[in-house]
């Protein structure tokens, strides 16, 4: 979500031995906060759960980032098993040129709703209503897709998936999306649309993010048509795959940006790209160009280029175990995007919308001095948790009626809820709170809990919440009623 720039607040100290990064410009609370020792049962808790069986989520610590996935997915091909072909720049037909008219509101509260920095935790805000609104009608090909981080783009909420798997027939696409002008939640949300930019419910869905024409060469040489053995080669069957995490908009630049999750997956057991959840290869950032409706991979300037499996990439930003793709946040031009997340909690990043792409400018919260400023480096090594970790990822949210940031999670391998409350994106932040119980499965628990604030009402004291139940494949929608704190 995205906010207005911060009133008051927001002095800031490069940890840099002095120098700040440089900026070239681009295209009643039942467990702890990461910080108390509580945090241990909610981790043993998780590990000592009943086995993942069919139907059950499978959540693992991968590359310092958490991510939690299904096990209904079948052998992956990374296309549809109805022949649909990954979108590689482009998808949908435009329906009108051009971004959102200049200075259109795009995302977060209403205009006006200044957010404060603060160095102090807000009041902590009860919780005075919930209600299950039940399962978000989906594409009529869609039999279940996880995830679903959204973002409101002019008079539109966004929503971006991870898995998504068809009906009859069969088919899998590791990334999908979809669109809405419906901004009114109350009644329920319909994401019926084949993609983010159109209303278009004609066909199938499409997988969004594309592949580099080194890593289409790479599936190709150890694909199937060429009879590969595992014996032989290591490599045999493997396929990219990319998982979507959070999504910010950047209206002035006319696009949405995704941060994302590059793995490898297929190979035969004992290979390294065996298991379900394959091997992770890095994160990365993708873009969708509003405009022209075509979708990209950011190439990272301002570093060395990354090495993958297939050779070079400059699309990753980051290598394993310091992945940025859990939460975004967009406060005036600056995005505040949250990852490397453990069970211990989630680091923060900041970087200039504009900068996006030049990861020499992106700076990472180290703490903050005994005079209360907050101190930043461009080594993501130095970096500390702030917030509390949820399930495939988390929302934070700038709420005004309740004058905080909120972070909302649903925790590892419980179907509670939680949130807590910040002086400002990067904290100090509150202990986590109970904040709704989410309908059990018999199969395992519930996750991928996010908040989608272009639909909050009353300036933020009712808020909309969907989270992913992997028993049936929904996408579930939950509202929640706040009232201040004293």
């Amino acid at each position: 979500m995205s906010v207005p720039t911060p009133a008051g607040g927001g002095t800031a100290a490069a940890d840099d031995g002095g120098t700040a990064a440089a900026a070239v410009s681009s295209a009643g609370g039942v467990r702890a906060d990461a910080a108390d020792p509580g945090v241990l049962t909610r981790t043993l808790r998780f590990l000592t759960a009943t086995p993942v069986v069919a139907g059950a989520v499978v959540a693992v610590l991968i590359a310092g980032g958490i991510l939690a996935y299904p096990w209904f997915l079948a052998p992956f091909d990374g296309r549809s098993g109805s022949g649909a072909q990954p979108v590689v720049e482009r998808t949908g037909e435009p329906d009108a040129p051009g971004g959102p008219p200049a200075g259109e509101a795009t995302s977060g509260p209403p205009a006006g709703a200044v957010p404060v920095f603060t160095n102090a935790v807000p009041p902590m805000p009860a919780v005075t209503a919930t209600a299950e609104l039940g399962p978000i009608p989906q594409h009529p090909r869609v039999s279940a897709r996880d995830n679903g981080q959204s973002v409101r783009y002019a008079d539109r909420s966004v929503w971006i998936f991870a898995v998504t798997r068809f009906r009859n027939p069969f088919g899998f696409l590791s990334n999908s999306g979809a669109v809405t002008t419906d901004l009114t939640a109350g009644d329920g949300i319909t994401l019926t649309s084949t993609n983010p930019f159109t209303g278009d419910t004609a066909g199938d869905p499409v997988e969004l993010i594309p592949r580099t024409e080194t890593e289409r060469q790479f599936e190709v040489a150890h694909g199937a048509a060429r009879k590969c053995l595992a014996a032989e080669d290591p490599y045999c069957g493997v396929q990219f795959a990319f998982w979507p995490g959070a999504v910010a908009a950047d209206p002035a630049r006319g696009r949405i940006l995704i941060f994302y999750h590059k793995l490898c997956r297929g190979g035969a057991a004992g290979t390294p790209c065996s298991g379900l959840l394959g091997k992770a290869l890095g994160s990365g950032v993708a873009v969708l160009d509003m405009r022209s409706q075509r979708v990209a991979r950011l190439a990272a300037t301002g570093r060395a280029t990354a090495s993958s499996l297939e050779g070079p990439d400059p699309t990753i930003f980051f290598p394993p175990g310091t992945e940025f793709t859990a939460a975004a946040l967009t406060v005036g031009q600056t995005a505040y995007v949250y990852g490397a997340c453990t069970y211990l909690g989630c680091k923060v990043a900041r970087v200039q919308l504009a900068e996006i792409g030049d990861r020499s400018a992106w700076t990472f919260f180290t703490g903050r001095d005994r005079a209360g400023t907050d101190r930043w480096s461009s080594d993501p090594g130095r970096s500390v948790n702030t917030v509390a970790a949820g399930a495939a990822g988390h929302t934070v949210l700038w709420n005004p009626a309740l004058r905080c940031f909120m972070n909302v999670l649903l925790p590892y391998g419980i179907n509670r809820a939680e949130f807590q409350v910040g002086g400002s994106p990067f904290g100090p932040w509150s202990r986590t709170r109970p904040l709704v119980d989410t309908a059990p499965g018999a199969t395992g628990p519930n996750y991928a809990l996010f908040a989608h604030a272009e639909y909050a009402e009353r300036d933020g004291l009712v808020q909309y919440v969907s989270y992913y139940q992997p028993e049936t494949g929904h996408q579930r929608l939950v509202r929640i009623m706040f009232e201040p704190g004293r």
